[in-house]
């Protein structure tokens, strides 16, 4: 056994994110107690690493990548994987949520999936030929007939559907439509 060689790998795993101490025995094709070598090395996880630095420091790590994130677009994980990728500390992924909750809530809030949703609401039409719905499709244009079809939507019918050679001119689609109208 060359210790210092394991401490080198050990810190190299740990600068690379790799935590698992079993992906990290798989790595060096052998059973160490990687546990007792961390503590040896006085290397932290996250959750020892978020219990003994202060809570200023963690705080203002958070808030600084929190600020090159203008757009509000990584949450949690992507905060904790950035610290540890600029300064090399890790911290958990539960403080990290948690203070962003603090900083900015409105974050979370844009990123809620019931905030998204489309609002559904019934289709209402007042009769007969009120409003058309028109499509084209794609699937036939490779061997060169391209299918467009109107079709009336309080009906639930289908006023019309042809070949032509391609329905994404707008030429074309007029065409179809006032021959339709008239």
């Amino acid at each position: 056994r060359n210790s210092e060689h394991i401490k080198q790998l050990l810190y190299s795993y740990d600068k690379q994110g790799v935590k698992s101490p079993k992906t990290i025995s798989e790595l060096l094709l052998a059973d160490h107690n990687i546990r007792m070598r961390y503590k040896d090395y006085g290397i932290m996880n996250s959750h020892t690493t978020t219990q003994t630095l202060p809570d200023t420091v963690k705080c203002q790590l958070v808030l600084d990548q929190l600020e090159m994130d203008p757009g509000r677009r990584q949450g949690p994980v992507l905060i904790k994987e950035g610290i540890h990728m600029q300064m090399g500390l890790d911290l958990t992924r539960a403080f990290v949520e948690e203070e962003m909750r603090l900083q900015d809530p409105e974050g979370f809030a844009l990123h809620d999936p019931t905030s998204k949703r489309i609002k559904r609401r019934p289709l209402v039409n007042l009769g007969i030929h009120e409003e058309w719905s028109g499509d084209g499709h794609d699937k036939l244009k490779r061997i060169g007939f391209a299918i467009y079809g109107v079709w009336d939507i309080w009906l639930g019918k289908l006023l019309g559907l042809w070949v032509i050679p391609d329905n994404r001119l707008k030429d074309v689609v007029v065409y179809l439509w006032l021959s339709l109208v008239e």
